[in-house]
């Protein structure tokens, strides 16, 4: 069974990839269709999904990312380094200096 199952998988992947599919979606087909060999199907990938998206961990991506763009659109950066830039003129690599220091607030 477990060699039907190699065989199946390697088979239905690179036939995906020389068929010109995308990577994700090859791999994501050939998933599927592993997971309907075994039993379960879709209950099984929509388990697997969830509990892959299901992390405390990934709730600091979105936040971060919202985070990074009001600090944009409000022009707290500009104001920032605006605010930094005359401290480190005399400093070789004014511009790395900036960014280091600004990071720090």
């Amino acid at each position: 069974m477990e060699t039907t199952i190699w065989i199946v998988m390697l088979v239905s992947l690179f036939g995906l990839l020389l068929m010109g599919a995308w990577i994700g979606v090859a791999l994501g087909m050939t998933a599927f269709i592993i997971m309907m060999i075994w039993g379960g199907g879709i209950q099984l990938m929509g388990g697997q999904m969830w509990e892959s998206l299901n992390m405390y961990g990934l709730t600091a991506v979105p936040a971060f990312m919202f985070m990074g763009e009001v600090i944009l659109r409000s022009g707290l950066s500009e104001r920032a380094y605006a605010c930094i830039a005359p401290l480190t003129a005399r400093l070789p690599g004014k511009l790395l200096q900036v960014n280091i220091i600004d990071m720090g607030f």
